[in-house]
């Protein structure tokens, strides 16, 4: 049918211009208005439309129809041209009526467009003739399809059921196709509907397949770059998967990733570290039979990167800390590597034993913790060796002597504070014993020893500046 807009357009061209006096200006405002409400309803309401344009039309009183009319609203005064068309506003609402009606109801409906536009023709309406034209020509179609012999293909209850049935395959609407074998399937026999139905979950698998195919690279990527990279519209799109309402089989895959898609949001979101994963991780293994799981990789190696991203950032904490605070870090990082035991305690020897990341992603995280700073044991032994100096037979060669032992023990890595303290003390009396032994003044043994201002500094300060008389204390202060 042709556009109704496009109609009431084309009804603007000049009609028969018709003007209401005075006399008659109550009933065609009554009318017109009527006549008005019921062209909006054309589409909206075309039942309401046809019985408000049916009252305008059998009023007595009201004759002048099918023009467009002006009304005297005063002397000299008319209102604005309206296209008082009733007869052809029926007609539409009829047409449109139509649509929806079965082929019977429809029928009538068509012929009283007909005659409706036929009348607006005799009234000289000339848009009304396309109208015409398109209504005779839709009940034409109408009167054929209801003599047309039946179809024998329709006769066919498989054919029949096809028609129910295939549409919802194509939609991916699995359960409500199966739930069509058990309630339009009444002329199947058994064995076309357990046909029917295993066909049905073999699509469903068929689709499921096709989605994992789909969702394993999106998820790959995801996990690569960091879930917590992700936007959000990023992640939905990256983790949508099919809704479950409409399946009728399952998919390991699918199922292990609705499971743990919280965990995953969570992530995402920064609610949760990845190294919160590894249950979601151990949870991949049995996904894919295959020398490596690429959902067990993908969700391992975001594991294993948290964690030692963590557990380095706990070591670095205790480089210069105090001891309180060195051991805080210390079992923090400690738990976190339980975290990963627990984690690997869990796979299958055999499984752990194709992934051979497995081992290497263990030893780097143990490998960590020789980052934290450790006690220096020779640095006990100092002080009484200091001492054993002044009684030796040469002082200075002695003290010399132990000097270089100190050097070579400050050249060792991951020293706690404390210990570094005690060494670079011990280094400064060591010289400073020395320098004096000489008969350098304080201030030019001070001067000697300047590069370790800054690190007894950073130490904290000698651990005991007094204990070896008051010009090694001089030193030391020349130090600050």
């Amino acid at each position: 049918m042709m556009n109704v807009i496009a109609i009431l357009l084309a009804a603007l061209c000049l009609q028969e211009a018709k003007t209401i006096v005075r006399a008659e200006k109550g009933d065609y405002t009554a009318a017109v208005a009527k006549c008005r409400e019921a062209q909006g309803m054309i589409e909206s309401d075309p039942q309401g439309a046809i019985e408000k344009l049916t009252e305008v039309i059998n009023l007595p009183k009201v004759r002048k129809i099918e023009c467009t009319v002006r009304i005297e609203e005063r002397p000299a005064e008319l209102s604005d041209p309206y296209d008082f068309l009733p007869y052809q506003y029926r007609g539409l609402a009829r047409m449109h009526l139509a649509k929806k009606a079965q082929p019977e109801p429809a029928q009538k409906l068509l012929s009283g467009a007909v005659e409706d536009f036929q009348e607006s023709v005799k009234r000289n309406v000339a848009p009304s003739a396309a109208l015409l034209k398109d209504a005779q020509a839709r009940l034409d179609k109408l009167k054929a399809d209801l003599t047309k012999p039946p179809d024998p293909v329709k006769d066919d209850p498989v054919a029949r059921f096809r028609e129910k049935w295939e549409p919802l395959l194509r939609e991916n609407r699995f359960k409500a196709a199966k739930a069509v074998v058990d309630k339009d399937g009444a002329g199947l026999s058994e064995d076309q509907k357990k046909g029917f139905t295993q066909s049905t979950e073999q699509l469903c698998r068929d689709f499921l397949v096709k989605q994992v195919a789909e969702f394993r690279p999106r998820f790959i990527n995801a996990m690569g770059v960091g879930l917590d990279q992700k936007p959000l519209d990023e992640f939905e799109l990256a983790f949508a998967l099919p809704a479950p309402e409409e399946l009728v089989v399952s998919h390991p895959a699918i199922d292990w990733a609705r499971q743990y898609l919280p965990a995953f949001r969570d992530v995402q979101s920064q609610k949760a570290p990845a190294s919160s994963l590894a249950a979601a991780a151990a949870a991949a293994a049995p996904l894919e039979d295959r020398f490596e799981n690429p959902w067990f990789k993908a969700a391992e190696a975001a594991v294993f990167q948290s964690l030692r991203s963590s557990i380095a950032a706990e070591v670095d904490k205790s480089r210069d800390a105090a001891k309180a605070d060195r051991d805080a870090a210390r079992s923090r990082a400690d738990a976190l590597h339980a975290q990963w035991k627990a984690f690997t305690a869990k796979l299958d020897p055999k499984f752990a034993e194709r992934h051979r990341f497995l081992p290497d992603h263990d030893g780097q995280l143990a490998k960590l913790f020789e980052g934290f700073p450790a006690d220096l044991a020779e640095i006990e032994k100092i002080d009484p060796g200091i001492e054993a100096a002044f009684a030796a037979e040469s002082p200075e060669s002695e003290l010399a002597r132990i000097e270089e032992s100190l050097a070579g023990l400050e050249s060792r890595p991951n020293m706690t504070r404390e210990s570094r303290q005690k060494l670079y003390t011990a280094r400064v009396t060591v010289a400073a014993l020395r320098g004096l032994f000489t008969g350098k003044s304080e201030e030019a043994v001070a001067g000697e020893l300047s590069s370790y201002r800054a690190k007894l500094r950073e130490a904290g300060g000698p651990s005991d500046a007094k204990k070896f008389g008051p010009r090694v204390e001089k030193v030391f202060a020349a130090l600050k």
